[in-house]
């Protein structure tokens, strides 16, 4: 896997929520506006931080031991 194919979801995502927002911006500002002022709870975002941090730590552990497994299983082959 070269370099440039792992930014693709990265850059893909980017422009993605870019696009997301300029709409939102152009057409609805007032959304935006409620959307920054709302204020969440300290301990509701510590919980989502918490729950972002386990699925990001779980779904990159599991991708690097699918990418080992897969070079294990492709040395073997030779």
């Amino acid at each position: 896997m070269n370099l440039k194919s792992r930014w693709v979801p990265l850059l893909i995502w980017f422009v993605r929520a870019l696009l997301a927002f300029s709409y939102f911006y152009k057409h609805d500002p007032e959304l935006i506006e409620r959307r920054l002022r709302r204020k969440k709870k300290v301990r509701e975002r510590k919980f989502i931080m918490k729950l972002v941090y386990v699925t990001y730590v779980s779904s990159s552990t599991l991708s690097s031991h699918g990418v080992a497994l897969l070079l294990y299983l492709r040395a073997r082959r030779l």
